[in-house]
């Protein structure tokens, strides 16, 4: 671990900074080493700070692939270590300045390179040391001389935003976040505490409603809870941008005493738009997919669909029919690696084996001559057919992918079937072809030892261009488990659910034509109807409504889901809880399972405490939901969390919807029959 950051991170910055690729760069640094440790550990503090944030991101090929990256953060370090001996803040304010180093390598490197063809070299550097040697005169160290007025604080900072520091308007604002989101007080505090915190830490407390604290209040509020799902994550990165414009509140200080320039919002601009542009560009797992109206609501929606696939990303279908296994798959230990990683081989095992006999004739081969079929409607863009298939163990090297087929699909992608059968391709350049129509036959052409079918995705038509990440539609596994995945194992057993099984129709909902249930709670002997109303948001988002409560819900990649209910009616909420994914395909006996957060089953006080405590420990805070396709289109289920245990079951109707709904337990038995 220690030799590889050395080797591969370290030693390559110093070589980079004269402009050398040369790892024996060793001479250079023991030098420094000796007569200027102070640099060299600093420096090298301030790297692997920059390095570690890439990895978080997943960036680090970048960090490594662009010189700017590292040598500009080790300069940062070095920087530092000029101005400071090591202490404490000296290595707080090199892991800061380190990752604000690659912060704006990124933004600076993207805008000179792609609008005109220019390098980044050092100005990063040269931006950041600036801006270190602004404010280092205020600087001193660590010191705990310094009260500060922790409420009072707080309420002036705040109410400053408006430009009017009072308390009493603070008051006001603090009771008006209470009402509408209480994360968003809670993470104004988180704010301003850790700005006196850091502050204090630098020797550097000042009246921070005064000289424009109110920054690190919003930077906290917009990077934690608004640009990124509240969360242990959202929390680390607005404390890091917390961090970073203190840093930048204090260089503007000294143009402000200066030449009386106010500081406006300038730290919370720069530094929310800096961290903003680069977790865009990796697509951050915490970035909300539809920005909800409070935090509150995005946390919910997260929470509620965080296990199910990724809809970032492109789902296909399989290129086949029937029960095929993945032989090789992202990432993996053949070919499927660096640009190239994102892709998928799959073959046909039986009884463990890939092949009868001895596996050394093509016909062998448990898939060869199988029939491959398109994965997505689209347009045949080029193909090659006319190549041989290999012998068992041969391989073609001029052409790696064989006979194959690029289509572009109706989102602009480009997939790319390989090693197909010579001859064996149906189709012309242009035609238009639908999903499921036959492409041709599984080979073993091109660079390939044994048959199988190879299939990727990319944004050009060009066939060694970047690959990118993709799924698959709902499969079954080899346990009858219906499943879902951005990423397939090696060795993983698919089984393409079949069309003619669809149920797809029955879950369509028709405006103008509501859905009434006759309701009958059989503990208490209650009963009324509740009317659920289909209804488009917007934005485009189908609901359910009903008494004040909207319920949401997707139909897509073959599974029907309830993913998010504004409001509350504990009848919508019966639907929440038990149709969080329905696969719209009947096969008896096939499960599904997901989890619900804890919360959703809770009102009032009990559900605010239990959502906050989703931000700490989202995984504590489940509830286990189990189901599967019984007879007579029937689903039957559990809710489980802890000792508590919920049974449901209901029966899917001849039009739209299930027909007969219960869900019981020992404090309740409630049911629900639609009226037609």
């Amino acid at each position: 671990m220690i030799y590889t950051l050395i080797n591969k991170i370290i030693f390559p910055s110093y070589s980079e900074i004269i402009f050398l690729r040369n790892k024996n760069i060793l001479i250079l640094i023991i030098p420094t080493l000796i007569f200027y440790p102070k640099l060299f550990i600093l420096g090298s503090i301030s790297l692997l700070s920059a390095y570690y944030f890439a990895v978080s991101i997943s960036c680090y090929r970048y960090f490594l692939f662009f010189g700017c990256y590292t040598y500009n953060s080790l300069l940062v370090g070095f920087t530092i270590g000029s101005i400071y001996p090591i202490s404490i803040t000296s290595v707080l304010l090199t892991v800061i300045c380190g990752i604000l180093t690659f912060i704006v390598s990124f933004n600076i490197e993207n805008v000179l390179y792609n609008n005109f063809n220019l390098p980044a070299l050092t100005l990063p550097f040269t931006l950041i040391s600036t801006i270190l040697w602004l404010c280092s005169h205020n600087y001193t160290g660590f010191s705990t001389d310094y009260h500060a007025n922790w409420i009072s604080g707080f309420l002036l900072t705040l109410s400053s935003i408006f430009f009017c520091p009072n308390l009493y308007i603070g008051i006001a604002i603090s009771a008006l976040l209470l009402l509408h989101s209480r994360i968003i007080l809670i993470f104004s505090l988180l704010g301003y505490y850790l700005s006196v915190l850091i502050s204090l830490l630098l020797n550097n407390y000042l009246s921070w409603y005064i000289y424009g604290g109110f920054n690190h209040i919003l930077v906290f509020i917009y990077l934690g809870s608004i640009f990124l799902i509240p969360s242990r994550g959202s929390v680390i990165i607005a404390s890091l941008g917390v961090c970073i414009s203190v840093l930048f509140l204090n260089a503007e200080l000294v143009l402000y005493k200066i030449y009386n320039i106010p500081i406006f919002t300038l730290p919370f601009v720069f530094t929310s738009l800096s961290i903003l542009y680069v977790l865009k560009q990796f697509n951050f797992w915490l970035i909300p997919k539809i920005n909800l109206e409070t935090p509150e609501l995005n946390l919910d929606s997260f929470l509620h669909n965080t296990n199910k696939a990724d809809s970032n990303v492109i789902s296909i279908n399989f290129p086949f029919k029937g029960t095929w296994v993945v032989w090789q798959g992202f990432n993996d230990q053949w070919t499927h690696k660096g640009i190239w990683q994102y892709a998928y081989d799959f073959v046909v095992e039986r009884h463990g084996k890939t092949h009868t006999g001895d596996g050394y004739i093509l016909e062998d081969y448990h898939c060869f001559r199988k029939e491959i079929l398109s994965p997505c409607n689209g347009k045949i863009i080029q193909l090659v057919s006319y190549l041989p298939d290999n012998e068992i163990g041969n391989l073609d090297y001029e052409n790696k992918f064989g006979n194959y087929v690029v289509i572009e699909n109706s989102y602009g992608y480009f997939i790319t079937i390989g090693h197909l059968a010579q001859n064996s391709i149906t189709l012309a350049p242009g035609q238009i072809v639908c999903e499921n129509e036959l492409i041709g036959l599984c080979g073993n052409s091109g660079y390939s030892p044994v048959p199988h079918v190879h299939i990727q995705m990319q944004t050009s038509l060009y066939l060694f261009s970047n690959t990118i990440p993709f799924s698959f539609y709902p499969y079954i596994n080899s346990n009858n488990y219906f499943f879902y995945s951005n990423k397939l194992r090696k060795k993983q057993e698919i089984f393409v659910i079949p069309r003619e099984t669809s149920v797809t129709e029955s879950f369509n909902f028709v405006l103008g034509h509501n859905l009434s249930y006759f309701c009958l709670d059989k503990k208490t002997d209650k009963s009324f109807t509740v009317t659920f109303t289909p209804s488009i948001s917007l934005n485009g988002e189908n609901n359910l409504q009903t008494d004040n409560c909207k319920l949401f819900f997707s139909k897509k990649n073959n599974i029907f889901s309830f993913y998010r209910m504004e409001g509350y009616s504990f009848y919508a909420a019966i639907f929440y809880w038990l149709f969080p994914k329905i696969p719209l395909s009947y096969i008896i006996g096939v499960s599904w399972e997901d989890f619900l957060p804890q919360h959703s089953f809770n009102t009032g006080l009990t559900k605010e405490f239990n959502l906050l405590k989703n931000i700490i420990t989202p995984d504590r805070n489940m509830v286990h939901y189990k189901a599967k396709w019984g007879d007579n289109y029937q689903v039957v289920g559990q809710l489980q969390n802890k000792n508590k245990l919920i049974s449901f079951e209901a029966s899917l109707g001849q039009e739209s919807f299930f027909d007969n709904i219960r869900i019981y337990d020992d404090n309740m038995d409630v049911y629900m029959k639609k009226q037609y």
